[in-house]
């Protein structure tokens, strides 16, 4: 039969007590305090991930925000550019009809000049001929009076026949 030999129990239990108080004192109570710092890593670690994200949001808002802006400020701008290329048309457009308008007016003066001139020279060739004409058949030189006199006649009769 076995038999229990008190004394060695006793001195087992001794050390295994002592031997548990060395192994808590030592390692688990190191364990515990390496587990704590874990979790309190990793708390603030979650924290700063929290934070980050956070910061993360507001800037791609504010970057939102931005781009809205700036692309209304280009369409202002656009909008500003075309208007201001409307404008510049249409002035370019009144001043070439202004032109337009002096070069008709010009033209019609000259035209009205070289029409006077052209009246000018046939009424002195007309005076010419008639004054020849008259020579020959009165034989007697006319002044330039009266062929001026004459001419202007023939004319106005030129004229009533061509009514």
């Amino acid at each position: 039969m076995v038999s229990i030999e008190w004394p060695i129990v006793i001195v087992q239990l001794i050390t295994f007590i002592l031997g548990m108080i060395l192994v808590w004192n030592t390692m688990i109570k190191a364990l515990r305090d390496t587990l704590k710092s874990r979790e309190a890593f990793i708390g603030t670690t979650l924290d700063k991930i929290e934070k980050d994200k956070k910061e993360i949001e507001d800037i791609k808002a504010d970057y939102e925000k931005k781009a809205h802006e700036m692309q209304a400020q280009s369409a202002a701008a656009l909008n500003k550019a075309i208007a201001d290329g409307e404008k510049i048309r249409e002035s370019m457009a009144e001043e070439a009809k202004k032109e337009g308008a002096k070069i008709i007016v010009e033209a019609r003066a000259e035209i009205e000049i070289e029409k006077r001139k052209a009246i000018g020279e046939v009424k002195d060739a007309i005076v010419e001929i008639s004054m020849m004409a008259a020579e020959k058949a009165i034989r007697k030189k006319v002044t330039k009076k009266d062929q001026l006199s004459m001419v202007d006649d023939y004319i106005k009769e030129i004229g009533k026949s061509s009514n």
